[in-house]
């Protein structure tokens, strides 16, 4: 929470992209289209995704209008994330906007991706087309935490799934 307090207070932008460190097969293609995505929609302040169906906070978009929200949380010892940008996003949504926007988990379908019951092609197909097989292979890795030595062994598997570096 002080990390993403600390971005916002010295970010110059209205939007920023907050990314834990234990997800890192989520393949930058899927962030550039996801980020274009709510970035055209705009209707609320955060947005993050739900993975299964449970909302994944702590990967992020979020305005820099937030970080009081986050400030008076950790002044409260309020250190769970879903809360503090629930009350934000229902402060700062404009009118008749959804309190936040959650994007579902996406599932590979040849070249589009389904949200619930409708089929949307990503935006920009050239960043679609920009995943290795090697990634959509590892699509099950996208969120996943890697935090204990038996996730580091299943991932060391997938290495080629990584963005390159660079």
């Amino acid at each position: 929470m002080a990390g993403i307090e600390a971005a916002l207070e010295h970010s110059q932008h209205d939007w920023n992209l907050i990314l834990p460190v234990d997800v890192p097969f989520l393949p930058a293609a899927i962030l550039e289209w996801w980020v274009g995505m709510v970035l055209r929609q705009e209707r609320s302040p955060v947005a993050f995704f739900r993975v299964d169906g449970a909302p994944q906070p702590a990967l992020l978009l979020v305005r820099r209008e937030v970080r009081p929200f986050v400030t008076d949380a950790i002044g409260q010892g309020m250190y769970k994330l879903l809360p503090v940008f629930e009350e934000a996003a229902r402060r700062l949504a404009p009118a008749g906007a959804p309190a936040w926007t959650t994007v579902p988990y996406i599932l590979l379908i040849d070249e589009h991706t389904r949200f619930g019951n409708r089929e949307v092609s990503p935006a920009g197909a050239k960043s679609w087309q920009d995943l290795t097989d090697s990634q959509r292979k590892a699509q099950p890795l996208w969120f996943a935490n890697l935090n204990t030595p038996r996730d580091f062994a299943n991932a060391a598997e997938h290495v080629d799934a990584l963005d390159p570096v660079g």
